[in-house]
């Protein structure tokens, strides 16, 4: 059963990750969005961070992020 689960960020909202050392590659924006999340008892919404720099798109959670 799919339900809508609502989201902290938006897609092409500008973050900072938080546990990635302060540096030129710990800001990006919200690539896409995973709102089926991860887990059993209660989903976890995953989002793919783009970083700027290095082109690498990372998978974080909502207490991972902020918004700049």
């Amino acid at each position: 059963m799919n339900t809508f689960m609502k989201t902290e960020f938006d897609i092409g909202d500008l973050v900072r990750v938080r546990l990635l050392p302060r540096g030129k590659f710990n800001e990006g924006i919200i690539a896409s969005i995973n709102e089926d999340g991860l887990g059993f008892a209660e989903p976890i919404v995953v989002y793919y961070v783009l970083l700027h720099g290095s082109g690498e798109t990372i998978p974080c959670i909502a207490g991972e992020l902020e918004k700049i």
